[in-house]
């Protein structure tokens, strides 16, 4: 929500029922059953918006 939004309610609602939805899709789906290799593409202390791999 910081990156994405916070603050504001209307978007803030909006990205809480996409995430839900997306959850719900990913259990319908077993999705986890069928990953190979999972990226975390959220950069962490590097100061930038991209962690570059």
């Amino acid at each position: 929500m910081a990156r994405d939004g916070a603050g504001d309610v209307a978007f803030e609602q909006y990205l809480e029922r996409w995430h839900a939805a997306e959850q719900e899709h990913f259990v319908l789906e077993a999705t986890a059953a069928h990953v190979d290799l999972m990226v975390d593409g959220a950069a962490e202390n590097s100061g930038e918006e991209y962690e570059r791999l």
